[in-house]
């Protein structure tokens, strides 16, 4: 999990909702932090999945290489 991710990879859920990864503070993962709020619509991941819900994500790399899409709940 996470191979081949770069540095200003974006996660966009539902096609729509834009969000940038981050290294984790072990350098481990790359997340989402906490506070972060997507574009276009400022939405925290938080407040995206309360709707209980399965929303799909993709990583974008910023050479345009994407990942599949998989479905969360």
């Amino acid at each position: 999990v996470g191979s081949n991710i770069q540095s200003g990879a974006m996660l966009i859920v539902d096609g729509t909702e834009t969000f940038e990864l981050s290294k984790s503070a072990t350098g481990s993962k790359w997340v989402v932090t906490k506070k972060a709020l997507s574009t276009p619509g400022s939405r925290s991941v938080s407040s995206i999945w309360a709707d209980g819900q399965t929303h799909s994500i993709v990583v974008v790399n910023p050479d345009g290489g994407r990942s599949d899409s998989v479905s969360l709940q």
